[in-house]
């Protein structure tokens, strides 16, 4: 129960050979004359102390051997002011039987204190508070406040502790760690024994269930998963409350006193324990490096702290790497093994456990030689076949893949240590491949099987390319997980659109997956897609390299690895066209196309790209991304149907120009054919049917009003279309993304005609936050119109809504700025410019390049928005006033450099 062995020596012999210790001078400066110290005294000492532990820690001490000496300045502290304490009382009120211990509990107690840390402890008395126990521990608590240290403490009886440790699971859990500081050794041992008495049996396992329960909903509380982007360094999954919950049920179901008495008996493996030790060094300076950069108790692992403390830890970029993507890579391999042994130590913990492992009692099946399946639950694998056999490791996954099974934490130890054992590599084995190949095609449940060869290590040994990929970091707001954690992810993404009740993608991609007649051609490629990522130059291409390589140790056909490699080398192209380009073009839809190849191939990408953006973190899968990549395959789709590549722009303008006259004509339009005659035949290559409708109610009513609205909202609620008809000029649109600016709304693209009569008619498709519930919005969008006409007629300046230049971001910055960029295209499009503008987000930026635009004369016709994270990537189609491409160098200059002066975020100053 209390660590010091035994309870009753010193805190000196307690500590044993745990390394160095704090120096004799340092110590023997707090009360050299054995008076009660003065409060300068006492702060010049801790000052002192913390700073030679400090100047330890630039040194390069481990984490445990640093938080250790913090701890000992606090003992040494608290012993000589119980010294004193204890030396005054007994001069004033002589007593032969006064007995009191002080126990440090918490993070103290297990000698664990960051350097701005509290302090928690029990004044442990054999009765009820007497002048002797209240005076020596006023004295103390006074002089420990007097110098503003943080103390918890409470007075406890030792019957009191034992009774609150059975009502109370904080206080039970507290004095798990208790550990004797000064005092009656004695008194601790008794208290120690009588938890014990009155915490055995049933309650013992009680508690090992409410702490398994509090470590699941903690996982929940922050964050899920051991990969997230800032993580809390104590309190996430793999953080250091995973070490504490693991040592508590180690000691309650176990009897243990320390993770050593486990190796002793056979629990843990003493390299299991080393890698482990490790891993809590690393967590433990990280953690004090928190302390020291920020000046306070923290354990957010934040963007900005990232940086700081591995340029503090001496991270220096290399490999392709910046240093905080390496010092991070370093934090998720360790948080990832702590992980690991947390949960396998949940496993032998858990009430019954024992049980669910293979007996003659248990009710088993055999599934293959060697192989068995426990209590339908557990897969468990003869540990000499895996030995022997290397093929028959990756066939236990296959078999737990295939029977809906997880693999028992005996058989996946094994599997571990041997993947650690091998470094050789078993990837050239045709068995091996073979095994592994079964895997891929089976689909089902792959996700849970690659994941935990994964976690073993023996993913890697079988695809080497995935080495390079584990726990690679990339340092910015939008990546949320490692790039071998999206990947298994992205796997999992996948065959959600199969497997999951509640999965709420598009429709066709079920029937999609269903038609997939080479599935592991297409999980291959789902697995390689980002494996170049930090390697240097072009991800994609890297990756189809690879892919190719692994595909004929796999055995593949020529055909087999092309189509991989072409997936994975083109697996950008679906998500950044529907985002990017003008989908209401038939010509760049052609060309779009011509990239892909085939309509098979298409789907494929297609299922690829749904899995790669749901896998980037929460949020990234949005309806209108959605929207974009349906819209794109629909598009696309005909195209391939048809079999007709070519443009031919000026039939299809005559086909729908047919078609909206005869649906007007309908519709009870009055001079349609007039109205039509006034439109730009761009217009009916982009605008369907049934807003084209709404556009002729908006002319009618411009030519009598000067200003027409529409919103239309997505059935869904997550996005809406919004038309505006306004007698043109200059800036008109940049004056209406101010308006919706102003109002929070989000523009995602943007569609501009002009008739030929001066009839402004601009689209936007738009979200917002209070678009739902329908009955608010509807209100809502009612001011944000109101607003609009008044900015439009002139009769309300656009700053009265709010001064967009200077608007703070609600967005929050990753903490690495990336350069602000600007590209221009008249490849792309065969009527227009396509200017992309790559920039870190802020409110109004829309409105600051339309203004930019605006100053140069520019009209803009189309507008794509994409914004990920803190980073935008918008395109814009434009031509002069006179519906000419920017071709000439200078001018292209220009707009390049004005669009560069406007993308910063304003000072904040």
């Amino acid at each position: 129960m209390f660590s010091a062995p035994p309870i009753t020596e010193t805190i000196e012999t307690t500590r044993g050979d745990r390394g160095e210790h704090l120096p004799a001078e340092l110590t023997a400066s707090l009360a050299p004359d054995g008076a009660f110290p003065e409060p300068g005294a006492i702060r010049l000492y801790l000052d002192a102390g913390n700073e030679w532990v400090r100047a330890r820690h630039r040194q390069g001490i481990a984490g445990r051997a640093g938080v250790r000496l913090t701890t000992e300045v606090y003992d040494h502290l608290l012993q000589t002011l119980f010294r004193a304490s204890e030396t005054e009382y007994f001069e004033r009120n002589p007593s032969l039987d006064q007995r009191m211990a002080i126990v440090a509990v918490g993070g103290y107690g297990r000698e664990d204190l960051a350097p701005f840390s509290d302090l928690d402890l029990v004044f442990l008395h054999p009765w009820k508070k007497g002048p002797y126990s209240e005076n020596v521990a006023e004295r103390i608590l006074y002089a420990l406040w007097d110098v503003h240290l943080d103390v918890g403490f409470s007075h406890r009886t030792v019957d009191q502790c034992a009774d609150l440790a059975v009502e109370d699971m904080k206080v039970r859990t507290a004095m798990l760690d208790a550990r004797l500081v000064a005092g009656d050794g004695e008194l601790a041992t008794r208290c120690s024994r009588a938890i014990q008495k009155k915490t055995g049996g049933r309650k013992a396992e009680a508690f090992i269930e409410a702490k398994i329960e509090e470590s699941d909903k903690r996982h929940e509380r922050y964050g899920g998963s051991v990969y997230i982007l800032e993580p809390n360094i104590k309190e996430a999954e793999g953080g250091l409350r995973e070490i504490h919950t693991a040592l508590w049920l180690a000691q309650v179901h176990f009897e243990a006193r320390s993770f050593d008495d486990l190796v002793k008996r056979a629990v843990l493996t003493r390299r299991t324990l080393n890698e482990l030790e490790e891993s809590w060094d690393f967590l433990l300076r990280v953690r004090t490096e928190l302390h020291y950069q920020v000046g306070r108790r923290t354990d957010r692992l934040s963007f900005d702290l990232q940086e700081k403390v591995s340029e503090a830890l001496r991270y220096q970029q290399g490999e392709g790497l910046l240093g905080v993507e390496q010092f991070m890579r370093d934090y998720y391999r360790h948080a990832a093994r702590v992980q690991r042994f947390a949960l396998r130590m949940v496993q032998r913990c858990r009430p019954g456990a024992s049980k669910k492992e293979v007996g003659w009692f248990q009710r088993k099946r055999n599934l293959e030689e060697g192989f068995l399946v426990v209590r339908s639950q557990y897969l468990v694998a003869d540990a000499g076949l895996l030995e022997r056999d290397p093929a028959a490791r990756i066939r236990a996954f296959r078999l737990a893949q295939e029977n809906g099974v997880e693999i028992s934490h005996k058989t996946l130890e094994t599997l571990e240590r041997l993947a650690h054992e091998d470094s050789n590599g078993i990837c050239d084995l045709p068995s091996v491949n073979d095994e592994f190949r079964r895997m891929l095609k089976h689909g089902k449940h792959l996700d849970r099987a690659l994941t935990a060869m994964h976690e073993v290590g023996l993913l890697a040994r079988v695809l080497p390319e995935m080495e390079h990929a584990v726990c690679l970091v990339q340092h910015d707001a939008y990546h949320v997980y490692t790039v071998d954690r999206h990947t298994l992810v992205a796997v999992r993404e996948l065959r959600r659109i199969e497997d999951a009740d509640d999965y709420d993608g598009p429709p066709r991609l079920r029937r999609m997956l269903e038609r997939v007649s080479d599935p592991e051609v297409l999980h291959l490629a789902v697995i390689f897609h980002d494996i170049g990522k930090g390697m240097g130059g072009g991800h994609s291409e890297k990756g189809a390299v690879m892919v190719d390589e692994a595909g004929k140790r796999l055995g593949l056909s020529e055909d087999q690895r092309d189509l991989a490699a072409r997936l994975v080398q083109v697996h950008l192209l679906m998500s950044r066209f529907s985002q990017r380009r003008n989908l209401d073009d038939p010509e760049e839809i052609s060309n779009f196309c011509r990239r892909v190849r085939t309509l098979e191939e298409m789907e494929l990408l297609y299922l690829l790209t749904y899995a790669d953006v749901r896998a980037v973190g929460p949020g990234t899968w949005t309806p209108w991304k959605a929207h974009l990549l349906d819209d794109l395959y629909v598009k696309a789709r005909r195209v391939f149907d048809s079999g007709d590549f070519r443009s031919d722009l000026d039939e299809r303008w005559i086909q729908r120009r047919e078609l909206l006259s005869r649906l007007l004509a309908r519709h009870g339009i009055g001079g349609s054919e007039g109205f039509l005659d006034r439109l730009p035949p761009s217009f009916f290559l982009r605008s369907n049917p049934r807003w084209c409708l709404r556009y002729a109610f908006l002319a009618h009513e411009v030519q009598a009003d000067g200003f027409a609205s529409r919103v239309l909202a997505d059935p869904t609620g997550a996005f809406a279309t919004l038309g505006i008809a306004a007698r043109d000029r200059l800036g008109l649109f940049r004056d209406l993304c101010g308006v919706l600016a102003a109002h929070g709304v989000n523009i995602n693209g943007a569609q501009l005609a002009t008739t030929t009569d001066g009839i402004a008619i601009d689209t936007f498709q738009v979200s917002a936050s209070f678009m739902t519930p329908h009955a608010a919005a509807a209100e809502r969008w009612a001011r944000v119109m109101k607003d609009a006409e008044a900015v439009v007629r002139g009769e309300r300046q656009l700053d009265a809504l709010g001064d967009l230049a200077k608007a703070p971001s609600l967005l929050r910055s990753s903490g690495k700025r990336v350069p602000d960029r600007v590209e221009i295209d008249n490849t792309t499009s065969g009527v227009a410019t396509v200017v992309d503008v790559f920039a870190t987000d802020r409110v109004g930026l829309l409105y600051s390049i339309a203004s930019a635009m605006t100053e140069l004369g520019l009209d803009i016709h189309v507008a794509k928005i994409s914004t990920q994270a803190d980073r935008v990537t918008d395109s814009f189609y434009v031509t002069d006033r006179n519906g000419v491409k920017i071709t000439e160098p200078e001018r292209q200059a220009r707009l390049r450099e004005r669009l560069l002066e406007v993308l910063p975020a304003p000072s904040r100053a």
